[in-house]
């Protein structure tokens, strides 16, 4: 592919990217859609190329990878000792970060033993299921 032809390409690329995030703007919170548009996009473009099943594997373990370890730092598991105490503390104040900030959520039991919380509102599920792919959110 010739650079002017890989130039046209990526513009067209971006242009369509662009317009499917203004779309959802108007929905759903501009921060959430800067986050999470593009990983979607991937995923929608990946499904309609070579189906569900490949394209999920593919997202998978591309945010898992890096999920895992941003919320690994996010736990400061370097600079706080490693108690169930800090895990509560830790997990309470991540859900008021990124993605799941939105998220509305009870505290279902919370003592020395045990630690549960129900989330009861997902807005990047929320997102996954307007966008005609709820199977994002497994």
């Amino acid at each position: 592919m010739s650079y002017h032809r890989q130039n046209v390409f990526c513009k067209n690329v971006w242009r369509l990217f662009q317009s499917f995030k203004v779309a959802l703007t108007k929905k759903f919170p501009a921060e959430l859609i800067q986050l999470m548009s593009m990983p979607l996009w991937v995923y929608i473009n990946l499904k309609n190329k070579l189906g569900e099943v490949k394209a999920f594997e593919i997202m998978r373990i591309a945010l898992l990878t890096g999920g895992l370890a941003k919320q690994s730092l996010l736990f400061y598991s370097v600079d706080k000792p490693r108690t169930f105490k800090n895990f509560i503390e830790q997990e309470l104040e991540i859900n008021k970060t990124g993605t799941t900030k939105w998220n509305d959520l009870e505290i279902v039991v919370r003592n020395e033993n045990k630690f549960e919380i129900k989330i009861t509102r997902c807005l990047y599920h929320e997102l996954a299921t307007f966008l005609q792919i709820p199977e994002a959110t497994n």
